[in-house]
Parts: structure tokens; C-alpha cells; sequence
């Protein structure tokens, strides 16, 4: 059994790599880190400086990821290598996840919302078992979510690989975030030119 690791990171557990290595070693088949940027209470969402710092932790972790694969040794920093494995293909998304189109969230009333996080949330709505998909919703939700509809995300350099952000956090709390992902996106394409140097190898089984 392949049992993944998807930690969220708050301002209280930043300690990344230690967290990266201690999961591993308990057998994790992949590890991963998600910062909290949209909580119910507001509670231990993060701020600008926690941001900053989990950046740099992540860059640590990502450190340790290229270091191994050199050494031909496998590093199952899921957040490193879902970007490799997106960057290496070239991915080109307009969202940044199926939610309202591949995928819907079903409430225990059959009402349906553009994924899980929008059960009870009229801003997701999306219809219901009985009726189905309300196809004007939809079309509207993947039409104003479509990122050359979103702001800043138009004229962002990163869009095509960042796709916007969750839906749910940026109607939540806005993009909070940016500085923080084309942080880790720049240090992803950098070493992906790295690895694809020293590494060629690794790419002939990435995902």
C-alpha cells in the first residue's frame, strides 16, 4: 500500500525539512506541504513573513530533493516532483484544478458545488443529484475563473503553471500567496535546468 503525506503548514510548524525527513523515514511514499491560507476561523492562516520563510524552507527541502537524485537516490518530495514533472511536459492550465469541471463536491442534501470546499457555499453552487449540473453556472464559474480573467493573474509570468490559485482561498482571502509562488516556481524552473544537465536520466521516468 502507497500511503501519501499532505502537510499543512501554518505559521507554528515551518520546520519543513525535518518534517520532509522524519515522514520519510516513517515510509511514506510521497510527502507533500500546503501552506494554509483560507481557514474557517482565520485561525493559523499565513502571513507575508510565514510565507517568506516557508519559501525558504521549501527551497531547502527542493535542495535536498536535487541532491539525491544526483546521487541517484529516490526523494519523494511530492511538491518537487509534480513541478518537474509539469515543467518537463511543458504543462499549460488555464485553472488551477478541476473543480467545476472535472470534478464536483456532493453534499449529504444531493446539492452539488464546484468541489468540496463549496458545499454549503452559494458562491459554488452548482446544481443538484436529482436536476443535475446547471450547465449556465457552470459555464459561468469556468468562465469568470479562467485565469486570463483573473487579477492579478493575467499578466503574471507564472500563470500557466500556477493556474490562479484554489478558487476557494482566493474568494476566501484573495492571493495572499503570489510573492510565494513565483518564488518556489522560479526556483523549480532553475532546477529543473539543473537536474536536466546532470540528471537526464531522471526524466526518462518522471511521472
Amino acid at each position: 500500500m502507497q500511503v501519501s503525506a499532505r502537510v499543512t503548514v501554518t505559521p507554528r510548524n515551518l520546520e519543513l525539512p525535518e518534517t520532509l525527513r522524519e515522514l520519510i523515514s516513517q515510509g511514506f511514499h510521497s510527502v507533500g506541504f500546503s501552506p494554509m491560507l483560507a481557514s474557517p476561523s482565520g485561525r493559523d492562516e499565513m502571513d507575508p513573513g510565514s510565507l517568506r520563510e516557508m519559501l525558504e524552507q521549501m527551497i531547502a527541502c527542493g535542495l535536498m530533493f536535487e541532491t539525491h537524485i544526483a546521487q541517484g537516490i529516490r526523494c519523494p518530495f511530492s511538491n518537487m516532483v509534480t513541478a518537474m514533472a509539469e515543467i518537463h511536459r511543458g504543462t499549460h492550465r488555464p485553472y488551477p484544478c478541476g473543480a467545476g469541471a472535472g470534478y464536483l463536491g456532493v453534499a449529504a442534501d444531493g446539492k452539488l458545488s464546484a468541489c468540496h470546499r463549496f458545499v454549503q457555499d452559494p458562491a459554488g453552487e452548482m446544481g443538484d443529484v436529482v436536476h443535475g449540473i446547471d450547465r449556465d453556472r457552470q459555464n459561468r464559474w469556468l468562465s469568470d475563473r479562467h485565469v486570463h480573467r483573473q487579477e492579478p493573474c493575467r499578466s503574471c509570468w507564472a500563470r500557466y503553471l500556477c493556474g490562479g490559485g484554489c478558487h476557494h482561498e482566493v474568494l476566501a482571502r484573495g492571493r495572499p500567496a503570489c510573492d510565494y509562488i513565483r518564488g518556489w516556481l522560479h526556483y523549480c524552473l532553475q532546477a529543473y535546468v539543473r537536474l536536466l544537465a546532470k540528471s537526464p536520466a531522471y526524466f526518462e521516468f518522471a511521472p
